[in-house]
């Protein structure tokens, strides 16, 4: 993670009044993916059931080394931005705070149960707007009455019925700039101890 900078990593603990407390820490993470090689001869089974033989490694295994020794601490009411080129490992730093990726070194704490925001799976564009807003709140672990609670305000801020009734319209009548802005709706509508935001710099 050569190429990616996030942004006031370097300022001391010391700087930061008493009162406001760490909800991320992340000290020296590294995550390594391996890539086991397919096509090639050393992939084959028979030449799987020789290393277990032999007890050789596969040479086909390659390591990528995405994330290396990222250290920053987040403070409650911060907002961090993790700037990087294609595959310098801003997803894959994401998704270890997340807690569902494991790094290979380091540690990471939190304060609360991170979540990435985002509900694209649990959407159905065959069902109505206004089906996918409680759809999307139950899979974001809310009970039905807070479903029905939020979704006036869900429907409110993503700002799609301005004109007509889209809400009661299928999901995939809408067009993509409609479809970011409900989901995004959803994913803030249920508030979040630390809330990992992956949308790119040009769906803002």
């Amino acid at each position: 993670m050569a190429d990616t900078d996030v942004a006031d990593m370097t300022t001391p603990w010391t700087a930061k009044e008493k009162s406001t407390r760490p909800t991320v820490v992340c000290d020296n993470v590294h995550v390594i993916y391996k890539i086991h090689g397919s096509g090639s001869r050393k992939g084959t089974p028979v030449s799987a059931l020789r290393r277990i033989v032999t007890r050789t490694k596969n040479e086909a295994i390659r390591e990528v080394h995405a994330v290396k020794g990222v250290s920053f601490i987040a403070y409650e009411g911060e907002a961090i931005g993790i700037i990087g080129s294609n595959g310098s490992g801003k997803s894959t730093l994401l998704r270890a705070i997340a807690g569902l990726l494991p790094p290979n070194r380091g540690s990471i704490y939190t304060t609360g149960q991170p979540s990435l925001l985002g509900v694209n799976a649990a959407l159905m564009a065959d069902l109505t707007g206004e089906r996918n807003v409680i759809l999307g709140c139950l899979a974001m672990g809310m009970s039905p009455a807070e479903a029905k609670a939020a979704y006036p305000g869900i429907v409110e801020f993503s700002g799609i019925n301005e004109r007509e009734d889209f809400i009661s319209l299928p999901m995939r009548t809408y067009s993509s700039g409609m479809g970011a802005r409900l989901r995004f709706a959803i994913s803030a509508a249920k508030t979040h101890d630390v809330a990992d935001d992956r949308r790119g710099a040009r769906d803002r």
